[in-house]
């Protein structure tokens, strides 16, 4: 009886520091960053962490960010949460709806948070692919976040949970730095898309369990 009352505890535990830390903490973040563009506020690292990206500008660069930036826009996003979805129905996975209202879910919040905010995107240098759409926050890096946090959660019970999440994490930070460096978005922006992706599929998670 013990051992169960101290199981049922422990579970608690963990519940609370899931949510202080993966869900409370990052949308306190969020929360600051949104409020504060929404009353105009610039952020004094915004511009000196652009121009010091922008420095190290080349073709190689280049070409690896505008990749990166077709691979984290919303078509690919769709056909890759279309074609995990088919995989899950198929294997009569239980994380069907986890994943359709992380995904789906993370999307309309991203759109909602530009529309209030409003944000102008950065025109410091010609552009090497054209965005559309207001600056804050980053839908790439909410895309890539989510996703981040989808397959780490899927995967932390198996023998491979410690690869996918070195993976998921370096394409979350990659694709950070790639819209950075593209010119298309201010380094607030790339962190709010961060913290929100990450609150959000971790609120559905700890939701539906």
């Amino acid at each position: 009886m013990q051992d169960s009352q101290l199981s049922a505890h422990q579970i608690a535990f963990q519940r609370r520091m899931l949510y202080s830390c993966c869900v409370f903490l990052p949308l306190l973040l969020l929360t600051f960053l949104t409020f504060a563009l929404i009353r105009h506020y610039s952020f004094d690292f915004d511009l000196p962490l652009l121009w010091q990206i922008h420095q190290f500008a080349n073709p190689v660069f280049d070409r690896a960010a505008i990749v990166m930036s077709y691979l984290g826009g919303m078509p690919v996003a769709s056909v890759m949460l279309l074609a995990m979805l088919v995989y899950a129905h198929q294997v009569r996975s239980k994380h069907i709806l986890f994943m359709l209202i992380s995904m789906v879910g993370v999307a309309n919040l991203s759109w909602l948070l530009k529309a209030l905010v409003n944000r102008p995107r950065p025109m410091l240098w010609p552009r090497l692919v054209q965005d559309y759409g207001a600056s804050f926050p980053s839908g790439h890096s909410v895309y890539a976040a989510a996703f981040a946090c989808v397959f780490i959660i899927l995967f932390w019970r198996t023998r491979w949970r410690i690869v996918v999440a070195v993976f998921a994490l370096a394409w979350m930070l990659l694709m950070g730095l790639s819209r950075v460096y593209l010119g298309v978005h201010f380094p607030s922006d790339v962190i709010g898309g961060w913290v929100l992706g990450w609150a959000w599929v971790f609120f559905v998670y700890l939701g539906l369990k």
